[in-house]
């Protein structure tokens, strides 16, 4: 089940809405309502990006709904509301798409990041590279094989030539991150911007290999959803600066 984020309206300001919040984005247009189905591991961003676009929008009403970007075309294809998804691969992208229907444009990037490890603060089981997840003595977490952050993860282990065996499996990259941060883990592959967006409940440490296997996230609009066509363009414009301050790349 998505967990609902935020409802139109109450959504808090976070960083200001970046570009479009001193005056540089698209002219404001009031109105209009879209309903997003987003990746877990946006989640911490995602409260900034809507207060930019509704600085942008007066009145709009944006609903938000996350969850594990495996979920999001089924819930798309199970009925569920949604204007626009946004996924954290590719392939996942192009099965929103086809829940959409005939006529979907194709999924755009909009965002990147890149793989990280998380230990707890102050670094416990003293592990200084990738290749340190392969030492028995470690509690190590990865996301479940079918999700994107589960993908990645084991793609970059494989590149890597680095033998970790998963302790855990977790169904999103935000519950590898919090069992990382509580301590109940004592390492976890996870994207740097969701490392990032725990505080000082982590340590990171950055990985050389992850230049390897980038991660995109893209978004997929329905067909004839003229806020959620505007949502994406404000996310591949003036929402770039949000996202470089949440600790993403930008395509």
């Amino acid at each position: 089940m998505l967990a609902l984020l935020a409802a139109a309206g109450t959504l808090a300001a976070g960083c200001g809405g970046g570009a479009a919040a001193r005056g540089t984005g698209p002219a404001a247009r009031p109105g209009g309502a879209v309903d997003v189905l987003a990746a877990s591991s946006l989640a911490p961003v995602l409260p900034q990006l809507v207060d930019g676009f509704r600085r942008d929008r007066p009145g709009a009403k944006v609903r938000v709904s996350t969850g594990a970007s495996n979920a999001l075309a089924e819930q798309v294809r199970a009925g569920a509301p949604a204007d626009v998804v946004l996924a954290a691969d590719l392939a996942t992208a192009e099965r929103a798409a086809a829940a959409f229907g005939r006529g979907t444009p194709d999924p755009v990037p909009v965002a990147t990041t890149v793989l990280v490890v998380a230990v707890p603060s102050a670094n416990p089981g003293r592990v200084r590279a990738l290749a340190d997840l392969s030492r028995r003595d470690l509690l190590v977490g990865l996301c479940a094989p079918q999700v994107p952050c589960g993908t990645y993860a084991r793609a970059l282990l494989r590149e890597a030539g680095v033998d970790a065996a998963a302790d855990t499996e977790e169904p999103d990259a935000r519950s590898l991150m919090a069992k990382v941060a509580s301590g109940d883990l004592d390492a976890g592959v996870v994207y740097r911007a969701e490392a990032l967006a725990a505080g000082r409940a982590v340590d990171v440490v950055e990985v050389p290999e992850a230049a390897e296997v980038p991660v995109t996230y893209y978004a997929v609009v329905r067909p004839g959803a003229a806020v959620g066509d505007e949502l994406v363009a404000y996310l591949r414009g003036p929402g770039r600066t949000v996202l470089a301050r949440a600790g993403f790349g930008v395509p």
